[in-house]
């Protein structure tokens, strides 16, 4: 059976990165050596509506869950007892997510603004543009690029096997932001 999977590369045309392939369980983040060893997972908790990324070493520790509720999303760290680093803010329309620091009265870190062709991400709520993931109609590329919309093109995802657009909805594009980066 072929796998879903997305590519991750350097630049426009640059070398492979890494490897997101998606499975029943989850993501297995690969690296590009002989040995394809995988560097982090991502298992699903389709109970708790939470994404946990594990270590990818032999016990398994978990390092970061995403964990979502109703217009929220939070990132903690650890295993048991969890510390609450980032809280995700979806606005009602859905056309923007703010990242708090801790919890919802913290300062905000980044803003995602979603439009009709990407995604941009800025620092704080009116600070210059960081950041822009472009998404064209019927190709299977999202474009990172530093700077904003006219910038340069810092890395490249190839879905294969995955509509990307599907990421232009903000639990899946949050979703992808904890994979990435």
């Amino acid at each position: 059976m072929p796998f879903h999977q997305i590519v991750e590369r350097d630049g426009q045309t640059g070398r492979i990165q890494r490897t997101f392939v998606y499975d029943t369980d989850g993501i297995h983040a690969r690296i590009p050596d002989s040995h394809g060893k995988v560097q982090k997972k991502f298992i699903y908790s389709h109970d708790s509506h939470e994404i946990s990324e594990l270590t990818g070493e032999k016990d398994d520790r978990i390092r970061r869950v995403l964990s979502f509720s109703e217009g929220t999303a939070i990132l903690s760290e650890g295993g048991g007892y969890r510390k609450i680093r980032r809280l995700y803010q979806i606005s009602e329309d859905g056309t923007e997510i703010k990242e708090r620091e801790g919890s919802r009265f913290g300062p905000v870190v980044r803003t995602f603004i979603f439009g009709p062709k990407g995604v941009l991400e800025k620092e704080g709520e009116e600070y210059s543009e960081k950041r822009m993931f472009v998404f064209e109609q019927g190709s299977p590329f999202i474009r990172e690029k530093s700077g904003g919309w006219y910038g340069t093109v810092s890395r490249v995802f190839e879905c294969e096997r995955i509509d990307p657009w599907i990421f232009m909805k903000p639990e899946a594009f949050l979703q992808f932001i904890f994979v990435v980066d």
